[in-house]
């Protein structure tokens, strides 16, 4: 019997006697079973896919709650095709009609690993899968559905839009659609894709369209945003998890370990080199922002130059993402990828060991599925958050429930702690420029004025803790923010509070403010009205001095050029009296000699 590898199998000589078989559901089309057999060589369903196949022929909406990693990609696309294909032979399907299935991923990796997998499945049908992802080439897309059929879409929520707006033909294209797919629905909302999921929608057809919303919760967030205006009101709920909300992997050891920024990059770099998990697998350290993996991970190869270090996030292209994503799926043990969220759902990495967290997620979920990344398929694994003690709330209030153990903070001796301190020195100077502090520093304001929230701590705060994870880099001058900035995230009114040194830096010399303020003050001392009628005054004695100046200018202006003017006729009049001379006088010599 094989087991689809991307399944968690606790406990799998028990369910094995009960797991259905793919070929006893008879509905399943026969050129589906061929591909499911020959292509993924599957035997038995997981939960979710029993769940959802059981009940076909279905044309009912489903919200499916489904933790990730149990196959619930195969789930919807052998649910989607079923719908599409019913009815229909081969030779009918080879007229290409329009778009029938329209599938929308909150993220990238996880759009190509569901067109890899529809791609797999429709090896024996003349239907062709394309997938739309921003970061890649927009005209190479449009081209790709231009000279073929697209019988199924698969997206991101930005590139789907951007087409749908620009393009008619795929417009027209999608207007067939027979079944839409919402993926990672929960994170779709966390990632605030509400309204360019609603936007998308208004393009598809609302008649005769069946809807698929798969979600790791069930919380009333999602059913009161997405699910409320993709979903009719009879659909029909199937969960899979049940009461262990979104299934903890209680097999994996979780720890916290609490601790100022300061002291964060030293016992992460001692962690990495010494603790046990790190070195039996690879592992993945998941950052908060863009702009924080970036450093992190730039740093620790510098700080680890005997291990391999991966960056991952939105800001590399697609085709980066890819390579990048597959290097460290072939990684030896010991290899260690720095990423934001991107690798957080939806992405099997075999081999991880450990998954460590630095600061707070956006929410308990998110915790999960980053957790998901190790103990996958039945391995062992270990997830840490390294947490600052501000953040302590998240902790208790969040993740509380779980089987959290605090981590005691290993010893670091005063030279490696030296050793540590002089590397991100170097490091700091080579690679961190004016512009990087700034995007780092309106990065972590950005991400945690959201948070403060949840951590029952005040917004105004943030500064203060975005000023002490600079100093934990080594940065120690705070970079001057517009008050439009400070204004935007919400902080105006704690800055317009702050003393003068908070506003001076390196980046932002106080000789300039000064002189702003100076200017400023000198402006208002005059009223209004005086410095109205005092710019009034010197406008108009310009325009006076102009209009004489070009008068006088262009009297004797007109005066050169009228004389210019007669002395080119003289000149053109003797010219042409010449030369009826010189004729003359050739006539006169022709004729004589003649």
């Amino acid at each position: 019997m094989t087991e689809q590898e991307d399944v968690f199998v606790e406990g799998v000589e028990q369910e094995a006697q009960t797991q259905r078989r793919f070929d006893d559901l008879t509905m399943i089309h026969p050129l589906s079973q061929r591909a499911l057999k020959s292509v993924f060589k599957y035997d038995t369903m997981s939960s979710v896919q029993e769940a959802v196949l059981s009940r076909l022929p279905n044309t009912n909406d489903m919200f499916v709650k489904a933790k990730t990693g149990t196959g619930k990609t195969l789930a919807f696309l052998i649910a989607a095709l079923e719908k599409v294909v019913a009815g229909k032979d081969k030779n009918d399907l080879r007229h290409f009609d329009g778009s029938s299935i329209f599938i929308i991923s909150p993220t990238r990796e996880l759009a190509h690993q569901i067109a890899q997998e529809a791609t797999k499945l429709t090896k024996f049908y003349p239907l062709n899968v394309h997938c739309f992802v921003g970061g890649e080439s927009k005209h190479v897309q449009i081209k790709g559905i231009e000279r073929s059929r697209c019988d199924i879409v698969v997206g991101t929520p930005g590139r789907l839009n951007d087409l749908l707006q620009s393009r008619q033909h795929f417009r027209k294209m999608v207007a067939t659609t027979q079944v839409l797919v919402l993926d990672e629905a929960d994170q779709l909302v966390d990632m605030g894709f509400k309204q360019e999921v609603e936007r998308i929608l208004s393009y598809l057809p609302k008649e005769n369209r069946q809807t698929m919303l798969f979600s790791a919760t069930l919380s009333d967030e999602i059913k009161g945003s997405i699910g409320k205006f993709a979903l009719a009101k009879d659909y029909d709920l199937i969960d899979t998890v049940g009461e262990e909300d979104v299934n903890t992997h209680m097999h994996v050891k979780q720890s916290a370990l609490v601790a100022p920024y300061k002291e964060q990059i030293p016992l992460l770099r001692n962690l990495l080199n010494n603790y046990e998990a790190a070195n039996e697998g690879k592992t993945i350290v998941f950052l908060p922002t863009t702009k924080s993996t970036m450093v992190y991970a730039r740093l620790f190869k510098y700080l680890l130059p005997e291990r391999r270090v991966f960056e991952l996030h939105s800001r590399k292209n697609q085709n980066e993402r890819s390579r990048i994503s597959q290097q460290f799926k072939r990684a030896k043990e010991g290899t260690i990828l720095f990423t934001s969220d991107v690798s957080a759902r939806g992405v099997d990495y075999p081999g991880v060991s450990l998954v460590v967290q630095v600061g707070i997620p956006s929410s308990r979920e998110q915790y999960i599925h980053r957790l998901g990344r190790t103990g996958r398929a039945g391995n062992a694994g270990e997830g840490i958050l390294v947490a600052a003690p501000f953040e302590d709330n998240f902790i208790k209030n969040e993740i509380g429930d779980l089987p959290l153990q605090s981590l005691i903070a290993p010893e670091i001796n005063e030279e490696e702690h030296e050793e540590t301190k002089r590397i991100m020195t170097y490091f700091k100077e080579k690679q961190v420029d004016e512009e990087f502090v700034r995007e780092i520093y309106t990065a972590y304001l950005g991400y945690y004025v959201g948070r403060m929230q949840t951590l029952r701590r005040s917004r105004e705060d943030t500064l203060t803790h975005a000023e002490a994870f600079l100093r934990g880099l080594d940065i120690e001058e705070t970079p001057y923010l517009s008050p439009r900035f400070l204004q935007q995230v919400g902080l105006v009114e704690k800055r317009r509070e702050a003393p003068r040194r908070r506003q001076s830096s390196s980046f932002s010399s106080s000789y300039r403010n000064n002189n702003r303020d100076r200017r400023n003050n000198d402006r208002f001392d005059y009223p209004a009205r005086r410095y109205n009628d005092f710019d009034s005054d010197r406008r108009d004695n310009y325009r006076r001095r102009d209009r004489d100046e070009n008068r006088g200018y262009n009297n004797r202006r007109d005066d050169f050029d009228s004389d210019r003017r007669d002395n080119y006729r003289r000149r053109d009049q003797n010219n042409n009296n010449n030369d009826r001379n010189d004729s003359r006088r050739k006539s006169y010599k022709f004729d004589r000699y003649d």
